[in-house]
């Protein structure tokens, strides 16, 4: 569902390979590609977009590479110099696969149109494996729902990057999915998120319970996730996730539903009340921003999280002392406790769009270009942009600019 198999994209007609100079930087959100290329075909190379790719990857039981896109250079059309070869380099935002996990790093060489390269024609793997240093959920997590709104409790969440190193705001997401997920893009539905706020490196917080209003979900069988998700140049970005292993029941709108329910992970977590070491403290209140939306048979609308006004806090940054991380601060730098944080927390708009407009998550691309000045070439654009989670984030796509948005937000929805 989220993870693609390289072999299966490798082309038996390659223009060109990966020469013997190339390799990778990631210094925070954004990767250095560089390569020198063999040309094999000048005339193909010159007739298709081009880019280098970053991959995280595992081997799957047959020993085939599974991976997960980090970053993508565009290139261009590509001619060879007098020599054969083409040096290329470049740099791009970087998105690592969320977890904590251990990944083998490829370098591939792909070709396509710009935007989607479908094709690749060499691919290198590096010998050192790679551990991304993310912020993290640590120990016990859970859910509870209550009246339109659902309680999500972490026993910690730690920044172990180095010490000085603040992460961007972080929020908490509790997602509904059709398959358990392993990292990377998703599709789902939002059941309810609070930003939380930022986390200096080297600190913690602990005992975290926020409360989040919750969206409608369609009748059927979920899969839960929790999501740890950091604000980065390229948005939100989930950066750990944690699994809930019994599937959500949502019953038809004409049969009994359940109320309440809890489940948790690791350990059952009953709610929890946000308590630090140092000092208690209350949690959060939060208010919603909107009357909550009725249950319905559809799926919820695609949210935009928007920050509120700031509430006591939640939740205390810890010093590193308080708890194991997978970094020492640097020895010329002392590591010390963050101050404590106000939850900023973020009531969920559950305005549910009108039915007969295209949705830019779901709809097809013949669907979106039935949008009156919205064009083939946009539609497929905004498609390979997915997942949004508000229109304004419709920028991000190719071709499409504030005036196209002006234009076409009253005639999609989310």
């Amino acid at each position: 569902m989220y993870a693609t198999a390289l072999d299966a994209l490798v082309t038996s007609q390659p223009a060109a390979r990966l020469g013997g100079v190339f390799g990778y930087r990631m210094e925070g959100d954004e990767a250095s590609l560089n390569a020198e290329l063999a040309v094999i075909d000048a005339a193909q190379l010159g007739n298709a977009d081009w880019a280098l790719q970053l991959w995280a990857c595992d081997a799957d039981a047959n020993g085939r590479l599974q991976g997960i896109k980090v970053a993508e250079v565009p290139l261009g059309a590509l001619q060879a110099d007098p020599y054969g070869t083409t040096p290329v380099a470049g740099n791009a935002v970087a998105l690592p696969p969320a977890g904590t996990g251990t990944h083998t790093i490829v370098l591939a060489l792909a070709s396509g149109i710009s935007g989607q390269y479908g094709q690749i024609h060499d691919f290198a793997v590096f010998g050192n494996a790679q551990q991304f240093t993310q912020p993290r959920l640590d120990g016990a997590v859970g859910y509870q729902f209550g009246d339109n709104t659902v309680r999500l409790s972490v026993e910690r969440i730690a920044n172990p990057r180095e010490a000085g190193s603040v992460s961007g705001t972080l929020a908490l997401e509790l997602w509904a999915l059709d398959a358990p997920y392993s990292g990377g893009a998703f599709a789902g539905s939002l059941v309810g998120g609070v930003q939380i706020g930022s986390l200096e490196g080297q600190s913690e917080w602990r005992d975290v319970a926020v409360n989040a209003d919750t969206a409608a979900l369609a009748a059927g069988t979920w899969n839960l996730v929790l999501m740890l998700r950091e604000w980065t140049p390229a948005g939100f970005v989930t950066r750990d996730y944690s699994n809930f292993a019994n599937p959500h029941i949502v019953v038809p709108a004409q049969s009994v539903e359940v109320a309440v329910e809890v489940a948790a992970v690791e350990a059952p977590v009953a709610e929890q009340q946000a308590e630090p070491a140092a000092a208690p403290a209350k949690a959060a209140a939060e208010k919603p921003a909107v009357a909550a939306a009725p249950k319905a048979a559809a799926a919820p609308a695609a949210v935009e999280a928007k920050p509120a006004a700031a509430e006591k806090p939640a939740v205390e940054a810890k010093p590193a002392a308080a708890a194991k991380t997978s970094k020492a601060a640097k020895p010329a730098t002392e590591a010390k406790a963050a101050p404590a944080k106000t939850a900023s927390v973020t009531s969920i708009d559950k305005a549910s769009k009108a039915k007969a407009l295209p949705s830019v998550n779901e709809s097809s691309a013949e669907e979106l270009a039935s949008v009156k000045g919205l064009s083939k070439t946009a539609a497929k654009a905004i498609i390979a942009a997915r997942p949004y989670k508000s229109l304004d984030e419709l920028t991000r796509a190719k071709g499409v600019g504030e005036k196209l948005l002006a234009k076409i937000r009253q005639q999609v929805s989310l």
